[in-house]
C-alpha cells in the first residue's frame, strides 16, 4: 500500500486488519491527527473514506484535511456536516428522559470556509409525550455543553462499523437501508450511540473546533435540532463565533419542520 501526501511513500500494512490511520501514523502523528478523510485510489476508482475504515487490498491514498481549500472540498464540507448532525443525533438520543425516536439527519446547509446566513446541519427526532417544546437559550447552552462534556472534549472516534443488511435493518431506519444495495451495510459509532449515516464521518470530535446548538424547532413531538460548527484546524475569533451563532438563530425562524 503506499500514501500519497507531499512526497509517495509505500507501506506495507495488514489487509482487513489495519486501518488507513494505522497507515498514516507510521508517516507522522501529526499528519494523522489533521486527517478528515482519505481519499483511496485503487486502479481507476478514487472513493472517501473514513481513516478509521479497515484496509481492503493495494491503493493510494491521499489525507484530506479540513484545511484543504483545493481537492475534494464539497465532499470534505458534507462529511463534516454529516458528523456534526451525528454528533447531535447522539446527544439528542442521550438528553431526554422520554423515549426518543431518532429520524433522520437534516439536509445540510453549510460550507465550513464560507458560513453563510443560511448555514446549518440538523437533526430530526420524535420525543415521545414532550409535545411542542420550545427550548430557551438556557436549555440550548445546556444541550451545547452536553456535545462538550460527554463527546467533543473526549475526544473520541467516529468509527465505522460493518454489519450485515439483517442486523442493519432490525435497529435501524428501514428507508437507509433499503436504499443501498450491498449485503452489507457501514454504520458509524460514537461512544455508545451507533447510527446509519449516508456517507463517510471525519475521524474524531477532535476535530470539532467551535459548536453551537442555536435552535430547536417542534410540530407537536416531531422536533428539528440546529447547529453550527467550526472545525478545530480554523480560527475563529469569539466575535465572528457569536455573529454566526446568531445569524444562525434569526435565519431558521421561518424553517418549517416536516
Amino acid at each position: 500500500m503506499s500514501k500519497n501526501a507531499q512526497a509517495d511513500r509505500q507501506l506495507l500494512m495488514n489487509d482487513h486488519c489495519s486501518t488507513y490511520f494505522d497507515c498514516i501514523r507510521h508517516i507522522s502523528k501529526h499528519l494523522a491527527e489533521r486527517t478528515a478523510l482519505v481519499a483511496v485510489k485503487s486502479g481507476e476508482n478514487t472513493q472517501l473514506h473514513s481513516v478509521h475504515s479497515v484496509i481492503n487490498g493495494s491503493s493510494k491514498i491521499q489525507c484530506l484535511d479540513l484545511n484543504n481549500l483545493e481537492e475534494n472540498i464539497t465532499e470534505l464540507n458534507k462529511a463534516y456536516w454529516r458528523s456534526c448532525a451525528f454528533l447531535l443525533g447522539a446527544v439528542t438520543e442521550s438528553s431526554f428522559r422520554n423515549e426518543v425516536i431518532l429520524k433522520n439527519i437534516l439536509p445540510l446547509k453549510c460550507n465550513v470556509h464560507s458560513l453563510g446566513e443560511n448555514g446549518r446541519f440538523g437533526y430530526s427526532a420524535v420525543i415521545k409525550g414532550l409535545k411542542n417544546w420550545e427550548a430557551s437559550k438556557d436549555e440550548l447552552g445546556v444541550l451545547t455543553r452536553a456535545c462538550f462534556e460527554k463527546y467533543i472534549s473526549g475526544d473520541l472516534l467516529f468509527e465505522p462499523l460493518v454489519v450485515s443488511r439483517d442486523v442493519a435493518r432490525d435497529m435501524y431506519k428501514q428507508e437507509a437501508i433499503e436504499s443501498n444495495d450491498a449485503n452489507s451495510i457501514t454504520v458509524y459509532k460514537l461512544g455508545d450511540y451507533v447510527d446509519v449515516t449516508d456517507g463517510p464521518l471525519i475521524a474524531s470530535t477532535k476535530q470539532i473546533g467551535r459548536f453551537a446548538i442555536t435552535k430547536v424547532k417542534a410540530v407537536s413531538d416531531l422536533y428539528a435540532f440546529y447547529g453550527v460548527s467550526v472545525p478545530s484546524i480554523q480560527k475563529c475569533s469569539s466575535f465572528s463565533w457569536d455573529l454566526i451563532v446568531a445569524s444562525s438563530r434569526s435565519s431558521l425562524n421561518e424553517v418549517k419542520v416536516v
